[in-house]
């Protein structure tokens, strides 16, 4: 016969003030969870405490039973700053104390405000990774493991609330996501309504959210932690462990409302990067050379002229940050033209009568790009594109006698195209390559340029988490696929960074840049975008973030 449980409605309220949760009551009673559960259930139906939501923070709702929160109504604060560091911190684990010094010297040098959300995981199986098991912080002996605790470093920075941070961007506060959640900005992509958010979790990822109207693109971000990696050792565990980001999220504000985002991804030694900034041992210095920059989507012929004065002009981005590298995907545009408009005769007709019809004009006009983008301790790697690449298809499929305009461009490239396999033994070479060597035969050393293959590797960082790999375009995914983000996040065994998509983002260790293209162009104008000037800076300890430009600026 089964025994009777001793256990009552009317002692829940009591148990759950005291222990914080359903399973630590079951754990404090010895009853089974399920019978916690059904007098839980019980209490709430006969008016004894307010039913608790899934992840709430706050337990305002058991101290005054009468009170009618809920997470689902939620208020949103809003403050006013120059800048902000957003972050999140486990419970019961101590802070990464090298990262945590650092993000705090780089709020008092920037006058920054710090905001920690706190989120709940599981206490059982945490303690091995920092000793919580059998000392507390004093080296006392362990605390009880029923109550729940936060480091006492964080604690006076601790903001759970929603909060708007600046005009068109949340700090969303209030989330409790797991720390195992493998994509933790998956289904919020309308949480914050049109704003922009900011979500705690221990990833770093960013998520761009199509908008119409020319309203600029949604940008969703997760922060990374300060808090040590404390997971429970099963497959979700030692996964999130490898993806476990120290850092947090930078926002700047300028005076006009107006703000900018990047990634602070401290390594294991606490060291963080920001632009020309390096903070270590809680010293913040600046003028630090970058390894890379990975442009977004270059199109030389339908360029951003505003957003280019800002990256390469006297004393833009480029000159600021000084990169040993710099990556350009799709340099070429194919304007004049582009095999998607050869059946449209009005597309066709409109170049003519923009004069933007010449083949041999636009590859001049990178030649002249590269030319300008010159610095005397930067090389410029040119990523094997399909944009590039359809000069090769338009060489192959042109009749050239029906286009006049081209007609005797088509013929010397054509001829050397000819000559070149003849002479290689059947090899093709790169077409854009071939076009700007007939400019100029050492165009290559006087430019400092270099051209990649086809799926060519260029490795920075290598000795840095097996470096990351720089030389794919994204276009092309594993075997032949169609490429994605996602895929990048999950092949090649290394980290990696591309375009393609002129759509910025960060999954795992694959970021994708932007474009620096106008972002009304003809095969995007008819719907929704996300497209966004996005590049992406390599710093010299491997960590990277994105930078968007906005009004032409790339910071506030």
């Amino acid at each position: 016969m089964q025994a009777t449980s001793k256990l009552k409605p009317q002692d829940i309220p009591r148990l759950y003030k005291k222990h914080k949760s359903l399973r630590a009551i079951e754990r404090a009673t010895g009853e089974t969870y399920a019978i916690v559960q059904r007098r839980y259930a019980h209490a709430v139906q006969l008016g004894l405490m307010d039913h608790v939501a899934m992840g709430a923070k706050s337990t305002e709702a058991l101290k005054n039973p009468k009170t009618r929160q809920r997470v689902k109504a939620l208020r949103t604060k809003r403050t006013r700053h120059s800048s902000y560091i957003l972050t999140c911190a486990q419970n019961n684990t101590n802070v990464h104390m090298p990262a945590w010094a650092n993000l705090k010297a780089l709020a008092q040098h920037d006058d920054a405000k710090i905001f920690v959300s706190t989120f709940l995981y599981s206490k059982r199986g945490l303690g091995a990774r920092n000793d919580k098991a059998s000392l507390d912080r004093k080296g006392a002996p362990k605390r009880d493991q029923d109550e729940m605790w936060f480091d006492p470093q964080v604690v006076p920075y601790i903001n759970n609330d929603r909060v708007e941070i600046a005009k068109g961007i949340v700090w969303c506060g209030e989330l409790n996501i797991l720390p195992t959640a493998s994509r933790p900005l998956s289904g919020l992509e309308v949480y914050t309504g049109r704003a922009s958010m900011v979500v705690p979790h221990t990833k770093i990822a960013m998520q761009s959210i199509a908008t119409i109207g020319g309203t600029g693109t949604k940008l969703n971000f997760s922060t990374g932690t300060v808090t040590l990696r404390n997971y429970i050792q099963r497959k979700e565990g030692f996964k999130s462990e490898f993806h476990h980001c120290y850092g947090a999220l930078l926002v700047e504000v300028d005076d006009e409302g107006h703000w900018w985002a990047r990634q602070l991804n401290a390594d294991s030694d606490g060291i963080i990067y920001d632009l020309d900034r390096k903070v270590k041992d809680g010293i913040v210095t600046e003028g630090n050379r970058v390894e890379a920059i990975v442009m977004g989507d270059v199109h030389v012929a339908n360029i951003d002229k505003t957003v280019a004065a800002s990256t390469w002009g006297e004393g833009g981005m480029v000159d600021v940050l000084r990169p040993k590298y710099q990556f350009i995907h799709d340099v070429l545009d194919m304007h004049a033209r582009n095999h998607h408009i050869k059946k449209d005769p009005y597309k066709g007709f409109k170049r003519f009568v923009q004069k933007k019809d010449d083949v041999e004009a636009e590859v001049l006009g990178v030649y002249e790009f590269l030319r300008n983008i010159i610095r005397d301790d930067c090389e410029t790697i040119i990523v094997n594109s399909n944009h590039d690449r359809h000069l090769g298809r338009w060489l192959a499929e042109t009749d050239a006698r029906f286009d006049p305009v081209n007609a005797q461009y088509w013929s010397k490239l054509n001829s050397r195209m000819m000559d070149y396999i003849a002479a290689d033994d059947g090899n093709e070479p790169d077409v854009l390559y071939l076009a700007l060597s007939m400019i100029n035969a050492d165009f290559e050393e006087d430019l400092s340029v270099k051209v990649l293959g086809s799926a060519e590797s260029f490795v920075v960082c290598p000795k840095f988490g097996n470096g990351i790999e720089c030389g794919l375009h994204f276009d092309v995914g594993p075997n032949g696929a169609r490429g994605a983000l996602r895929s990048f996040a999950k092949s090649i065994g290394r980290r990696t960074s591309g375009g393609h998509s002129h759509v910025a983002g960060i999954t795992d260790g694959a970021y994708q840049a932007g474009t620096n293209s106008v972002l009304d162009l003809e095969y995007n104008r008819c719907g929704p975008s996300a497209w966004t000037h996005s590049d992406i800076i390599t710093y010299a300890n491997g960590k990277r973030a994105i930078c968007t430009f906005f009004d032409g600026k790339w910071r506030a």
